[in-house]
């Protein structure tokens, strides 16, 4: 089956990514089934419209997309693309489908339910994927019959579909490599994604670096006594990350998901060097147990007073809110006036401030930490930054940060810490390159590890780079 050939889709799931992914497809184009199982009950029931109920989750999901902000689709005349459905009543409408995307509840077993429900229905060519964010494809796939396991990929989606970039494939050992090439198709020419292949390790590239570094932060403030507020301030805008850095980005996702992907962590990577980190502190549990939970239940890291509409910071150590401090400090100051986020980041990283020691520490660790994960979650450097830029909307990968900041540089900084290089920065380091990447005219080349060579970087040859062309003074 060729990308073209994808007409019919199916969303099996639909909760906040069930119903996103459906909407993004959808907007692009593609005629989409978002079956869920039915209700528990039918105490609200349509006696005249017994659809009315049995298709309720879909339905549901439906509504949500219409009133959406931001939006998750790009024209309300694209929701007439999502046709609703069940998972009793509508399975024969699988015969059909191209691309079945299975986004339910993280547990192996529902998953592989659902999984043997609808074998029978789906026809010899169609495409079965999961939008798990951390699953094996190996347990997803345990005991499964063998012609189901050639067609199934991991496509995970990051939320919300529609505006963030990354797609992680997946696929496994019996996996045909043509069904993996066409869902990289589909998702890049059809649905606008970067793609990029991840290893069959837990939780992936993103969310395995991404949510690695932000548990380390949450141990780091109580070692280190840092403010939530200040480390928002330091790690996000001033170091090319979004706004809402850690702790507000935390209560977005919500600390209970939060939570299920660091567990994912502490539990299948027994021999992570930072696995203790990974590890959920005290506080983090207490909150969860009051359902402080961020966002969704208007309180977690960060709440809003009703009364004087002030925003409220929470003290890990106490659990008590406090009003939220404006975090000042001189490289804070300097930065603000800078553009280029290569330049900005140097001038915090290095400043002999507050805002210096919290982006030292922290950012000093995720980039050892990622460098250790290479080749384990991914063979290449770019697929890891690009994993973060599209993933966490990092405007910087771990490896651009290494370079960003100088190589030799940091590893003179570690070493006086007392600090273990990592292997693939000593190999670098002994190949007589002092960064991960170069440019060579208009072309990008990046130091790979299995060759110890600088390699031409793939898929770049469609992309103009303006800086490229200011250093030639041709712009």
């Amino acid at each position: 089956m060729m990308a073209d050939q994808i007409k019919k889709i199916v969303v099996l799931g639909a909760g906040v990514m069930g119903g996103g992914i459906a909407a993004h497809l959808a907007g692009c184009g593609a005629k989409v089934l978002l079956l869920d199982c039915l209700p528990n009950q039918e105490k609200d029931a349509d006696i005249g419209n017994p659809l009315l109920w049995r298709n309720k989750f879909a339905l549901s999901a439906i509504e949500r997309i219409k009133f959406s902000k931001p939006s998750l689709i790009y024209s309300a005349d694209d929701i007439s693309n999502i046709e609703p459905g069940n998972f009793e009543d509508d399975l024969n409408k699988l015969s059909d489908a191209d691309w079945i995307i299975e986004a339910v509840l993280e547990r192996v077993d529902i998953k592989q339910s659902l999984y043997k429900k609808i074998i029978p229905f789906i026809k010899s060519n169609a495409i079965i994927s999961s939008n798990t964010s951390g699953i094996a494809w190996e347990l997803l796939t345990k005991d499964m019959p063998l012609d189901f396991c050639k067609r199934f990929i991991i496509t995970h989606f990051f939320n919300p579909p529609r505006y963030m970039k990354l797609v992680e494939v997946v696929s496994g050992r019996y996996t045909i490599p043509d069904f993996t090439k066409t869902i990289l198709e589909f998702c890049e020419q059809n649905l606008g994604k970067g793609v990029i292949f991840a290893k069959d390790t837990p939780n992936f590239i993103a969310n395995r670096i991404g949510v690695m570094h932000i548990m380390d932060v949450m141990h780091l403030i109580l070692e280190k006594e840092w403010p939530i507020e200040a480390v928002d301030t330091v790690l996000g805008t001033p170091v090319g990350r979004p706004k809402s850095a850690i702790f507000r980005t935390a209560d977005i996702v919500g600390l209970d998901t939060l939570l299920f992907v660091a567990d994912t962590l502490a539990k299948r990577c027994t021999n992570d060097e930072m696995i203790d980190m990974a590890r959920i502190p005290s506080y983090l549990m207490q909150m969860i147990a009051k359902n402080w939970t961020g966002q969704k239940a208007g309180q977690g890291f960060y709440k809003k007073d009703k009364e004087t509409n002030q925003i409220l910071a929470i003290n890990p150590k106490t659990l008590d809110y406090k009003p939220s401090i404006k975090f000042r400090t001189p490289s804070l100051g300097r930065a603000k006036d800078i553009r280029d986020v290569k330049e900005r980041i140097n001038t915090v990283v290095w400043a002999d401030d507050h805002s210096g020691e919290i982006a030292w520490e922290a950012i000093s660790r995720m980039l050892a930490y990622s460098a250790r994960r290479v080749p384990e979650i991914s063979d290449d450097i770019v697929n890891v930054d690009k994993a973060m830029r599209w993933g966490f909307n990092w405007k910087l990968g771990p490896f651009e940060t290494w370079d960003a900041l100088g190589v030799e540089k940091i590893c003179e900084r570690l070493s006086k810490q007392g600090a273990e290089i990592p292997s693939i920065v000593k190999e670098l380091l002994s190949s007589n390159e002092n960064s991960f990447y170069k440019q060579d005219n208009n072309k990008r080349l990046y130091f790979d590890i299995i060759s110890k060579k600088c390699l031409i970087e793939k898929g770049r040859d469609e992309i103009l780079s303006l800086d490229n062309f200011r250093k030639q003074n041709l712009v």
